[in-house]
């Protein structure tokens, strides 16, 4: 699980000035522990 969570990954990235954020796909259960803990995870894609 620890290492799961581990592997969560997000990139910053600046595309013609805008500010992006891509997170990563939720590697095992890391998913199923936000869940758990009744915390949403963000989305995929958000500017920032």
């Amino acid at each position: 699980m620890v290492r799961d969570l581990d592997n969560l990954v997000e990139m910053e990235v600046a595309i013609n000035g805008k500010g992006y954020v891509f997170r990563g796909q939720t590697p095992g259960v890391t998913g199923k522990v936000f869940q758990a803990c009744g915390v949403a995870l963000p989305p995929v894609l958000r500017s920032c």
